[in-house]
């Protein structure tokens, strides 16, 4: 089995470190002896700490209880607006009453999007509004819920203003540091990666087929989201 290929330099610092921290997270259900990489696999444990001592500088700014603050104010929007629209359901007038029931429909497909990531729900929010704004703007209008569309895309941009800020800052302590160590991390990652599949060549294992499909499937879900943050970017420019 082929494990998947992750572009790891599109990671930003926090995608990077929690993308190796799901890694390790797999890689600690097997012994990394039996896969051959016990000291490859000690190598980047030692990498992972140092990222992690390097990235505590910026879960430490200033920034970090405004953007909870912030993440905690669009989810309320989000719930709110929700809220709105579950009871219009039972409207008296039946327009409005389908317009809420076709609304619903759409945050039954989002879910509960506060325990995404911040990233994940940035890129969420910003896709539901544009379906807001989009093929569901009739229904915004019948049920007058405009106001629910502007203020959670304000707490949205708000928070994407926070997270900027305070990139830029970490980005002053952190970034020749992590520049350096990033390639580091990725020249590891890519060490073991090879014997894992080399050793899976070799033996027919059931256990190294089960952490292959588990790396796989952590790979699509971050391949996934730099996917759409590349398209909201694409769609802002």
């Amino acid at each position: 089995m082929i494990i998947k290929k992750i572009h790891m330099p599109h990671l930003r610092n926090e995608e990077l470190f929690q993308y190796i921290t799901d890694f390790k997270s797999i890689i600690n259900e097997y012994p990394p002896e039996s896969m051959g990489i016990a000291e490859q696999y000690q190598k980047f444990l030692e990498l992972y700490n140092n990222a992690d001592d390097v990235l505590e500088q910026i879960r430490k700014s200033r920034y970090t209880t405004e953007i909870a603050q912030a993440d905690v104010e669009r989810d309320t929007t989000f719930l709110g607006f929700r809220n709105v629209v579950k009871g219009m359901q039972s409207h008296f007038n039946p327009e409005k009453r389908k317009a809420a029931i076709n609304l619903m429909m759409v945050f039954n497909q989002y879910g509960n999007i506060s325990k995404k990531s911040y990233s994940e729900e940035t890129a969420l929010i910003h896709n539901f509004l544009q379906e807001m704004r989009g093929k569901f703007a009739p229904d915004i209008e019948t049920l007058e819920l405009q106001e629910w569309v502007d203020m959670l895309d304000q707490n949205n941009q708000e928070f994407s203003t926070l997270i900027l800020q305070r990139n830029e800052e970490a980005s002053q302590k952190t970034s020749l540091k992590m520049k350096d160590l990033r390639k580091e991390i990725e020249d590891c990652y890519i060490e073991i990666i090879r014997r894992i599949e080399a050793i899976t060549i070799l033996q027919n294992d059931h256990t190294l087929t089960e952490v292959i499909n588990k790396l796989n499937a952590n790979i699509t879900r971050y391949k996934n989201v730099m996917a759409q943050r590349e398209g909201r970017t694409a769609s802002q420019k």
